[in-house]
């Protein structure tokens, strides 16, 4: 019988770990050819196991609807051994999962860690190709190229992905590592997938569990100890002292490190200043940064926060103010700039391209039964020749709006578009027309066909009207007057402990009286005055 300690580490921080580790020798040719030995015995035992008349039996296991080929059970497993050792069923339950554990036989199907048990399990045996002493380190090109097999297989099928999270954790940090040779390892993949299309059924579903086995164990998921590791020998090697030759080397390439670290932050300078241009630019935006302006209602006992902080507001705040001039976009995401812009640009007759983008942004939003008459909607009221408030586009850009909309342009509606925007000046389009349910069902690009026209016009908008709305008497004047607030005085801990409590008991009351109003009947919350 296989001794333990000729084919697996001991424990780390064992007693005598040295002197086991000097039993082995004090080179890496005298363990593994120990090693070498230990497995040359094991598989004499599993060729031993798969003979026909003198070793397990293996058979096809019947489950339900479904049957499983080429497995044997834990009791079988077990009873050949304590035939064949002479030994009790507890020494052979432990032998069994050592040998398990190496990677000579698996559980079906395959669980999170590889243990034999004295019952009706079934286990199937492992391909000699994947015998530890053929494969004993596989690198991680190999791995790669499975965890590509498996999404490629994955994705010809019905199936979901069959990767597991560590799984895909490492796919990713391979693909990074090995970026340039993964065309190659993408296209031995797809060799491999082609030549096992060829293979039966059966042996096409033996092979598989037998390489996600043969994984499993070279490379487990995090907790899963991997009972092929070399263990603490090859952290226990002589120090050996360090010569003039391996001094120069290490200085080179530590050097050759410092060159590439060099490279890698000149590539990256730009990405860095975009970054701290971002943090500058938004950083009086940031609570956490500049603090609250108006002061924290939870905090002190003042409700302004509320109100200088609501979506449209007569005179908003500096800081408010200072984010429109960022970006055209951040100056369109705040209704109360939105209305500001509206009436700069009514004043100087180009409202068109401001309600085309805005058009454009409902269309995003809007409900799916909508989506083909609001894209005529826009079509007649901004694109074509003849539009009462046509914007200025490419014709390039025209023309493919024209050939993505030519089912809808083919079958118009009853009602005439033109008329209604030109009465509503372009706006949300409340009635709109309707179309026949062989048109609604076309199948086109939906919310993006003005998308191209929409970055057009939102960069002719950011170098032309937006410049000069920055530079207009109107904002400088909105500038120049903020609303100034001052500092409440800070609440006592009695006044504060009412305010929190009248702020719950207040909540509490509406959604009473609301549950009330659904269902009738129902009381109030009353609250404290300190």
């Amino acid at each position: 019988m296989v001794h333990a300690s000729c084919c697996w580490p001991l424990p780390p921080h064992s007693d005598g770990l040295v002197m086991i580790i000097c039993s082995f020798g004090r080179d890496m040719a005298q363990y593994r050819m120990t090693q070498g030995l230990a497995f040359k015995k094991l598989e004499k035992m599993m060729r031993e196991m798969q003979k026909k008349d003198e070793g397990i039996p293996i058979r096809c296991q019947k489950l339900f609807l479904t049957s499983i080929p080429s497995v044997f059970t834990g009791f079988d497993l077990v009873e050949w051994l304590m035939e064949r050792f002479l030994i009790p069923d507890e020494e052979a339950v432990h032998l069994a999962n050592m040998v398990c554990q190496l990677g000579y036989f698996f559980p079906v199907p395959i669980t999170g860690s590889f243990t034999v048990k004295d019952d009706g399990g079934l286990y199937r045996f492992q391909a000699p190709f994947y015998w530890p002493s053929y494969n004993a380190s596989p690198d991680n090109t190999d791995y790669a190229v499975y965890l590509v097999k498996l999404l490629l297989a994955s994705a010809n099928s019905t199936r979901k992905c069959v990767l597991e999270p560590h799984e895909h954790d490492i796919y990713c940090k391979l693909r990074q590592t090995l970026s340039h040779k993964w065309e190659l390892i993408h296209i031995t993949a797809e060799n491999q997938l082609r030549m096992e299309k060829k293979r039966k059924k059966i042996d096409k579903v033996i092979s598989d569990s037998q390489e996600r086995a043969f994984w499993r164990i070279h490379r487990p998921p995090s907790g899963m100890s991997a009972m092929l590791e070399r263990g603490p020998r090859k952290f226990f090697q002589e120090l050996k002292k360090p010569t003039a030759e391996s001094l120069q080397r290490t200085k080179a390439e530590l050097l050759r490190r410092i060159e590439r670290a060099k490279s890698y932050y000149a590539q990256h300078s730009a990405c860095t200043k975009c970054l701290i241009n971002h943090t500058v630019a938004y950083q009086d935006s940031d609570p956490f940064l500049s603090g609250e302006e108006p002061f924290n209602p939870w905090a002190v006992d003042d409700p302004s926060y509320w109100e200088y902080t609501a979506a449209i507001v007569s005179r908003p705040l500096a800081r408010r103010m200072k984010k429109w001039t960022i970006s055209l976009n951040e100056l369109l995401r705040d209704p109360t700039g939105v209305i500001h812009f509206k009436q700069f640009l009514e004043n100087e007759f180009s409202l068109e391209n401001l309600q085309f983008r805005l058009q454009v942004e409902e269309l995003r939003r809007c409900k799916q039964s909508q989506v083909r008459s609001k894209q005529m909607l826009i079509y007649d009221t901004f694109v074509k020749d003849d539009a009462p408030f046509q914007i200025n586009i490419e014709n390039r850009t025209k023309e493919e709006i024209k050939a993505r909309l030519k089912p809808l342009l083919e079958c118009p509606p009853d009602q005439d578009l033109s008329s209604q925007s030109s009465s509503s000046g372009g706006g949300s389009g409340a009635n709109l027309p309707s179309f026949p349910a062989s048109i609604q069902a076309v199948p086109l690009d939906e919310r993006c066909v003005f998308d191209k026209a929409a970055e057009e016009i939102s960069t002719l908008m950011s170098t032309d009207s937006y410049q000069r709305f920055l530079r207009s008497e109107a904002f400088l004047a909105l500038q120049a007057d903020p609303p100034v607030i001052e500092k409440p005085p800070e609440p006592t801990k009695v006044q504060s402990y009412f305010r929190i409590f009248n702020n719950f008991a207040s909540r509490t009351k509406s959604s009473v009286g609301s549950i009330t109003a659904a269902g009738g009947g129902g009381g109030g919350v009353s609250t404290l005055e300190p």
